[in-house]
């Protein structure tokens, strides 16, 4: 650690004299301050600054709903991420405005989401914890048969957050796959709204690259879940988690 003396020691002084003696000089006193003390803080930046500090904590604080449990994102599936699956779905069939019931679900990687939503007041800061990454929403359209590799995928990845859609994870891939109850046909297109973060492959969804369109958004998933809140808050519904099971795992091996 580098240290800076606090202020000039006094010194005492015997001037050469005329027979030439050897300078000297005494310290008298001094003290040692560490040199990044808050004591070299700039009061005049502080200053500046501490009005849009303030104005950032407040638009960070304001409660924009409520959660009537506390949710997460886990594996296989969880009920943080299938809530944000339900919400990139609705803004999906928003976006593409073609997609029907039977031909269209969503899709979002667990690891995407970082952090829990506590039971009670909805802060705007939580949704920036929860969603802490700019990815925008995407419309991916597919083929039946590249949308069973995307089951498969995630049978790898032991799971992540879909909506609009149930299947059975096995040790031999994804099976019993039904979107809105009727079975996966791999002759039929689909739509499938995730991000745009998986749409470019991420996570090993490389299987997207062979998609027939895909349509990308203005708005960021964090976007969304904000909307999503809000809209919920002003007609007076809490945020309520989703118990009924999307992914059933295989108890035979």
């Amino acid at each position: 650690m580098k240290y800076l003396f606090a202020h000039i020691p006094l010194i005492l002084l015997f001037v050469y004299s005329c027979s030439s003696r050897p300078l000297t000089y005494t310290v008298a006193s001094h003290s040692f301050i560490r040199a990044d003390s808050a004591s070299f803080a700039d009061s005049a930046i502080k200053a500046h600054i501490m009005p849009y500090r303030e104005e950032l904590n407040a638009t960070m604080n304001e409660i924009i709903g409520y959660a009537s449990a506390t949710m997460i994102s886990d594996k296989p599936e969880g009920s943080l991420s299938s809530l944000v699956a339900d919400i990139v779905y609705e803004a999906g069939i928003e976006l593409v405005g073609e997609a029907t019931n039977n031909s269209s679900m969503a899709l979002v990687n667990v690891r995407g989401i970082r952090a829990p939503l506590s039971q009670g007041e909805i802060k705007l800061k939580n949704t920036y914890e929860i969603m802490p990454f700019e990815n925008r929403l995407a419309a991916v359209k597919l083929s039946g048969n590249i949308l069973q590799e995307v089951f498969n995928h995630i049978v790898i990845r032991s799971g992540d957050g879909i909506s609009q859609a149930t299947f059975t994870m096995t040790p031999q891939g994804a099976e019993d796959i039904k979107i809105h109850k009727k079975e996966l046909n791999e002759d039929q297109t689909y739509w499938l709204f995730t991000s745009d973060f998986l749409a470019e492959g991420g996570d090993g969804y490389l299987m997207f690259s062979r998609a027939d369109t895909i349509v990308l958004s203005d708005d960021t998933i964090r976007d969304l879940i904000i909307r999503y809140i809000k809209k919920e808050n002003a007609a007076g519904n809490m945020i309520v988690p989703d118990t009924v099971a999307r992914i059933t795992v295989s108890s035979y091996q």
